[in-house]
């Protein structure tokens, strides 16, 4: 059996994860839209899977832009797909759903699609008219490409809530969060000296919240690492020159790199843009992150992942645009025993968010 990856950008840690594991049932392709982006995400994956690289350059945000490149693109995947016969297509975003089905329609009809969702639509919570229609046409296509899937991989379970349930038929979807595999963080050593240190680390988006965090610690004597890439990062880069107390790291190694990345912060940032509709109902990979590590974690209130972290008290919960409420609630809980009780809690829940308790689920995609 083969199973082939189908990616419109360098494989996220997400994926990274995903690929490492489905090494363990079957022979392994990717393919993967290269966009020749300075700012795309470094990466490591086993040895043994077989990577077809298709460097086709295009811009990261403007999906107006990308059309021609996405053209461009697609005669080539379908040429790879049909060279490497995969039993098993699993794909992120849409562009790569449309490419997978495809492939079905005219190439192999007996191939299975896993279709894997990390973020909702950008646009699908608008008053603007334009967007409105957008919207549609799009709701339209996803749900006339999700007819041919077998599974859909969901890391929220408010993902299905919220819209996915309108998309396809529920017995075809699937939660998986985005728990961390620990071997990633086996040299992890918890930080117990040195300057309050506050950590953001991911792809560079949400300026606004990441100039708050910056202007709440400047006077408070704590110090803010940022670590990744994306479309902010000449931001961060100016965050940085201005701000004696930032330090901005560059892009990073899932796979080599974020267990020190863990091992030099007391708390993790992860507040951002509740304009943006994913962001209400998202559970990102930090969350889990910090629960492995015991590190208390920074999120927006008025959210799924605010209502968690409040639910088993392992952080903080802010507005997402008030400057003064996180200064407030930066000077009454980064001091003993408030973290140590963060901490206590992060590892009551811990067992309960262990990578064994997935890797089964994950298995049973590629049965």
């Amino acid at each position: 059996m083969t199973i082939t990856f189908l990616l419109s950008h360098n494989p996220n840690p997400r994926f990274t994860k995903r690929i490492g594991e489905a090494c363990n049932y079957s022979d392994i392709n990717l393919i993967y839209w290269d966009r020749a982006q300075k700012k795309s995400i470094p990466f490591s994956i086993d040895q043994q899977v077989n990577i077809d690289k298709l460097t086709i350059a295009a811009p990261i945000r403007n999906n107006i832009k990308r059309i021609l490149p996405f053209i461009v693109f697609l005669p080539k995947a379908l040429r790879k797909l049909n060279k490497r016969k995969p039993k098993i297509i699993h794909c992120g975003k849409i562009d790569m759903l449309f490419v997978s089905v495809i492939y079905k329609l005219f190439f192999n009809s007996k191939t299975s699609i896993i279709y894997e969702v990390g973020d909702l639509p950008r646009f699908i919570s608008t008053r603007n008219k334009v967007k409105r229609f957008i919207t549609k046409l799009y709701m339209l296509m996803e749900k006339r490409l999700c007819k041919k899937i077998d599974r859909l991989v969901l890391t929220s379970e408010y993902h299905w809530l919220t819209y996915y349930k309108s998309i396809t038929e529920e017995n075809k979807y699937i939660y998986i969060p985005n728990i961390p595999n620990e071997k990633y963080f086996h040299s992890f050593c918890k930080k117990n000296s040195g300057s309050f240190t506050i950590g953001f680390f991911g792809a560079l988006r949400y300026p606004d919240q990441l100039k708050m965090l910056v202007e709440a610690t400047k006077d408070m004597g704590i110090k803010v690492l940022i670590a990744g890439t994306g479309g902010e990062v000449d931001f961060v880069k100016n965050l940085e020159r201005e701000y004696h107390h930032v330090s901005y790291l560059g892009a990073y190694n899932y796979s080599k790199d974020i267990s020190e990345l863990y091992s030099q912060v007391d708390m993790i940032y992860a507040v951002y843009d509740l304009n943006r509709e994913n962001v209400k109902t998202a559970l990102p990979n930090k969350l889990f992150e910090a629960i492995n590590c015991e590190i208390p974690i920074i999120v927006a209130e008025d959210t799924e992942l605010g209502k968690f972290v409040e639910r088993y008290n392992i952080g903080i919960s802010t507005p997402y645009d008030n400057l003064k409420a996180l200064t407030n609630n930066l000077s009454k809980n980064i001091y003993e025993p408030k973290l140590n009780e963060y901490k206590l809690n992060c590892r009551k829940i811990k067992p309960m968010y262990n990578y064994d308790v997935i890797k089964k689920k994950i298995a049973s995609l590629y049965y």
